[in-house]
């Protein structure tokens, strides 16, 4: 059986700063009763209070966890296209995102991409000669590649090593 734990928590790091509020946390814990749940993440956290425990169906896991991929997917976007940028810009463009299914469409299709592009750079001659610091410089330059050409010069310069 699974729940959903909504919880909030103080840690370590937060104790000895005053002013920090108790930070608010769900987990899904796969356990045989509300009290096990709770022993779980007390292993983990210090818990602070229990906001709400419930039982969880599949179909509510299943949105939980495609939710988590999307913001995982939305944040290496952001992270590899704005990097650099100062983090009160990077905010205003992750707010943007959240409004706009054309640039989740572009971060969904950037990390397709780059699944497909590490499983075939991972068979390429010369690929475990490489760093791992190279080997995602050269999964986003076949990612960025402009045309097959600049995309067959970036595999042939792994090759050579």
């Amino acid at each position: 059986m699974y729940y959903f734990v909504n919880f909030t928590y103080k840690d370590e790091i937060m104790e000895a700063d005053p002013d920090v509020t108790l930070l608010p946390c769900e987990w899904v814990v796969k356990a045989d009763s509300k009290e096990e749940a709770i022993e779980q993440i007390k292993k983990d956290i210090e818990l602070d209070e229990i906001l709400e425990i419930r039982e969880i169906s599949v179909e509510e896991r299943i949105i939980r966890e495609q939710g988590d991929l999307l913001e995982m997917v939305k944040r290496e976007y952001l992270y590899r296209r704005c990097g650099n940028m100062p983090i009160r810009e990077y905010n205003k463009i992750s707010r943007e995102m959240e409004n706009n299914p054309e640039l989740q469409y572009l971060a969904l299709k950037e990390f397709n991409a780059k699944q497909r592009l590490t499983k075939r750079l991972s068979r390429q001659k010369g690929f475990k000669d490489m760093t791992m610091a190279e080997f995602n410089e050269k999964i986003n330059q076949l990612i960025d590649a402009k045309d097959e050409e600049e995309f067959n010069r970036i595999l042939k310069s792994i090759q050579k090593g």
